[in-house]
């Protein structure tokens, strides 16, 4: 015992006495918080027993009942199977009581403001980490949380963005249909082998501006898919689409129809001063020039829109149509910021609305990007560059088609500012790349106004323009044993035909301006054979990804010319470096 109780065991020490104890005791609760309590909880605390397990586990559990209930039946069963049984379930009981009175009574210690900053932080904290998946968010919990969000606390106010864990919490399921492909493709034979790419049977996926939905009846006849993989190679036997929106939970419900957990989200956000305040602390600069988009807000706005359809949208576009305008210096970058987390929200979000929401939400929505645009800066195009990608990130670009036409008519806008020309073409390409092989009649008008665009006089348009047109023809792949790419969108061939009599006609114009009067033969041997060297390395740095058949022998010519006068050599050595 002696051992067990060491005196010189700094965790043993004596405490200290009158004033300085208090002090001590809040250290050492603020230590352990901070340091063990943190790292257990989330790492450590396994899931409590109880029926709340995804389905497979449910039905193992249903088969064990079942199976127990016929043994107890026959009397075939030892009584301490049935004594363990019945105390796991006991014990389930106990946690689910602790556990809902742990959350809770932290919640009241928050509302009833008597904590310090610190502990108040303390005790948030251990609420978001004690949130699950298997347990309903109580209205007390979720309304402690709601109300940080507007904390003039900033660490307290980065802690309420966890709203998104709750409101993920609140999700409802929605109705999903199984099929084949054969059920979604109708009169067309799905692929089950063969080559990889665009095909006749995966085209009902692509993105056809003839083909969209404009009215609800042609929207509900639409089978969405919105990943961008799917069909693109093999067919799976099975997938799973949503069911028509008649078959899915209502968007648009009154209080009374809202889970208890629901009402303290409705209350606060159809409060318009919760909004202002909300979006006022939203929009305050945290880090000048540095200011990243947060996924967290990002989500939580997702979520909020997902739950709850556009019961706060016409509450929201005030704020946004001011924060894209916002073009004072001290304040821009972070109004900006706050409204590309909003939009990029509101149009996740929105992914399982009705017709007559969304085209709502467009018609608001469009003007605020067209101002947003308008005013782009250095600070703030990073922020609208993610907010488009994202917002184009797994979805049926037949649901977006919106978005795209949207994006299609600022490709074709002339810019006489070469700052907002460069940034569109960033936005542009951001948007395009998600939706890889399917908007292939986007992809070749875009391409056309490329073209127009090779010989800009500015460094910053034409590197931009050369890496969309590289991101553009990703999907222009040779498939094997039929040497040829099968796809729509713009193709390196293209290409090739776009630029090689550029290439010819400026070669032709340096030839007549360096080459000697007097028409030596030597001049015009060395002239003709320095165009052979750059033909051959442009050949060659047009395949990046794939090895053609003729490339090889290419550059077994280009390594015979490593010897000849500059700047042939250096060249080549570039060419066979990559």
């Amino acid at each position: 015992m002696d051992d067990e109780f060491d005196d010189d065991d700094p965790e043993f020490e004596e405490m200290p006495s009158d004033s300085d104890g208090k002090d001590e005791r809040r250290h050492r609760v603020e230590t352990l918080f901070g340091g063990s309590v943190q790292q257990e909880i989330p790492y450590n605390f396994h899931t409590p027993y109880g029926e709340r397990v995804d389905e497979e586990a449910a039905e193992m559990l249903g088969q064990i009942k079942i199976n127990l209930a016929e043994s107890i039946r026959r009397k075939d069963i030892r009584p301490s199977v049935v004594y363990w049984t019945c105390w796991m379930q006991l014990k389930n009981s106990r946690n689910h009581t602790h556990f809902d009175h742990l959350c809770n009574e932290l919640a009241s210690l928050i509302r009833g403001g008597s904590l310090t900053w610190k502990h108040h932080q303390m005790a948030l904290g251990m609420i978001i980490l004690l949130l699950r998946p298997d347990v309903p968010c109580s209205p007390i919990v979720a309304e402690t949380i709601i109300k940080s969000l507007v904390s003039e606390s900033l660490n307290i106010r980065k802690l309420g963005s966890s709203l998104m864990a709750v409101l993920r919490l609140q999700k409802r399921a929605k109705k999903k249909l199984t099929i084949t492909p054969s059920d979604l493709l109708g009169e067309v034979e799905p692929r089950a082998t063969g080559c990889f790419g665009e095909r006749l049977d995966n085209a009902c996926l692509k993105y056809d501006p003839q083909k969209t939905p404009r009215t609800a009846q042609e929207f509900d006849f639409f089978r969405f898919v919105n990943k961008t993989y799917v069909g693109y190679y093999l067919w799976p036997k099975t997938l799973e689409i949503y069911a028509p929106l008649a078959h899915q939970p209502s968007l648009r419900r009154n209080r009374d129809e809202l889970d208890p957990s629901e009402v303290p989200i409705y209350d606060h956000f159809i409060e318009p001063q919760f909004l202002d305040d909300l979006v006022r602390f939203f929009s305050i600069e945290e880090n000048k020039g540095r200011e990243k988009f947060d996924t967290n807000r990002y989500l939580l706005f997702k979520g909020l829109f997902r739950n709850f359809g556009d019961t706060f949208f016409d509450a929201f576009v005030p704020h946004l149509r001011r924060l894209v305008i916002d073009r004072n210096k001290e304040t821009a970058e972070a109004s900006h910021k706050c409204a590309a987390e909003m939009v990029t929200g509101i149009i996740r979000g929105a992914k399982h609305w009705p017709f007559e929401m969304l085209e709502g939400m467009w018609d608001k929505l469009l003007p605020i990007l067209s101002d947003a645009l308008q005013n782009l800066s250095p600070e703030n195009r990073d922020n609208w560059g993610t907010c488009f990608a994202t917002m184009m990130e797994d979805g049926d670009p037949r649901r977006l088609h919106r978005i795209i036409e949207f994006l299609s008519l600022l490709a074709q806008t002339e810019e006489t500012r070469t700052f907002h020309e460069a940034n569109y073409l960033y936005l542009l390409q951001g948007g395009f790349s998600q939706q890889e092989w399917r908007i292939p009649a986007t992809l070749n008008q875009f391409y056309r106004v490329l073209a127009s665009k090779f010989d800009h006089p500015y460094k910053s348009v034409r590197d931009r323009v050369g890496s969309i047109v590289a991101s553009s023809m990703l999907f222009d792949i040779e498939i094997p044993f039929n040497h040829s790419s099968n796809t729509e969108s713009p193709t390196i061939r293209m290409f090739l035909s776009e630029v090689v009599p550029r290439l010819e006609q400026l070669v032709t114009i340096t030839r007549s301006i360096h080459e000697p009067k007097s028409g030596s033969l030597w001049c015009r041997q060395r002239t003709r054979k320095r165009r052979r060297s750059w033909s051959a390395c442009a050949v060659v740095l047009s395949h990046p990804y794939q090895v053609p058949h003729y490339v090889p022998d290419v550059i077994v010519q280009l390594s015979n010319h490593l010897h000849d006068p500059h700047p042939v050599p250096s060249l080549h050595g570039r060419v066979q470096g990559r």
